[in-house]
């Protein structure tokens, strides 16, 4: 292989792994979100539930 073949492997192989790694943290990042919007959901029904409780 040429020199220049060989960089531009390195080259395709380095933005692969930046997208790869970039993707993971979007992932992350609206996991997190995700859970977030769960957590305060559970805690809305359980106020909810606290209120129905006590009007009773």
């Amino acid at each position: 292989m040429k020199f220049n073949e060989i960089m531009k492997n390195e080259e395709t192989i380095l933005l692969r792994k930046k997208d790869i790694f970039n993707n993971l943290k979007k992932n992350e990042y609206y996991n997190t979100k995700k859970v977030c919007k769960i957590e305060k959901k559970k805690k809305k029904k359980k106020k909810k539930k606290k209120k129905k409780k006590k009007k009773k």
